[in-house]
């Protein structure tokens, strides 16, 4: 009697030891940490995770120096490998942020260490680009929240003086005019090919107001006719607005300020 009564204490200390364990918080950091890139060429850097045990679903955004860095695009790198997933990029210059959504359709997790999405730079001049996120929202196969932890990384930019690239972009958005605009802005494009680009108008915010063009321009220069009356729908009040020009990988922002 006394030998089982001492085996049932023995089982019921182990099991409370059990219940008490944690799991360790998944960490999600930038792969490589710490990178040396020359002006005018292109860098790629990860977003890892570690230790996850089970993730259907990301968010992710990250703060970065468009002084100093251009991000080109952001492409998912394959942890959620064998299912569908809606995937969802976002390259923001005006509020200096870009990022991922991903999510598996329908059933399914994946857990442990792995690559979650990839974002290219592009060196815009000499200095450092300290790398941070902004936040990190993970959520597990039930859909509930997972608290993480985040470790901020850099990219170096300097010049190489042996063999310094050229510097000439192939498509590039001029100064706009008049500035101030009142009921009307130009926006100067100059490219040196036939190219697919896309000119789009954000506010100080970061939110997009809109598209004022996509699609293929002839070499040479062309200027985008942007009115900016009527506004009733509150689309243009006086403020600064950012045109942002995307083509051929690289990203270019011009402010200007709307007063009537």
């Amino acid at each position: 009697m006394r030998k089982a009564l001492h085996t049932t204490t023995m089982v019921l200390l182990f099991a409370c030891s059990v219940s008490a364990r944690t799991e360790p918080r998944p960490r999600v950091s930038f792969s490589p940490k710490e990178q040396t890139v020359n002006i005018g060429d292109r860098i790629a850097v990860t977003i890892r995770v570690e230790s996850v045990q089970t993730l259907r679903t990301y968010g992710i955004r990250i703060r970065y120096d468009t002084a100093v860095l251009q991000c080109t695009d952001v492409c998912a790198s394959g942890f959620f490998r064998g299912y569908q997933t809606f995937f969802y990029r976002d390259i923001n210059p005006v509020k200096e942020m870009a990022g991922a959504d991903e999510s598996i359709l329908g059933s399914g997790h994946c857990r442990g260490d792995g690559d979650l999405f990839t974002l290219v730079f592009i060196g815009r001049r000499y200095g450092t680009a300290n790398l941070g996120f902004v936040s990190v929202v993970l959520y597990d196969s039930s859909q509930t929240p997972i608290e993480a932890e985040t470790d901020d990384g850099a990219i170096v930019v300097h010049v190489d003086e042996i063999n310094p690239p050229a510097m000439e972009p192939g498509v590039s958005l001029e100064p706009s005019y008049p500035s101030p605009a009142g009921e009307r802005v130009f926006l100067p494009v100059r490219s040196r090919t036939t190219t697919t680009i896309t000119l789009s108008v954000y506010d100080n915010t970061g939110s997009l107001v809109e598209i004022v063009y996509e699609g293929v321009i002839e070499p040479g220069r062309k200027e985008f006719s942007l009115p900016l009356v009527p506004v009733g729908r509150g689309r243009f009040r006086n403020g600064v607005y950012y045109a942002v020009l995307r083509g051929q990988g690289v990203y270019t922002v011009t402010p200007f300020t709307v007063l009537r």
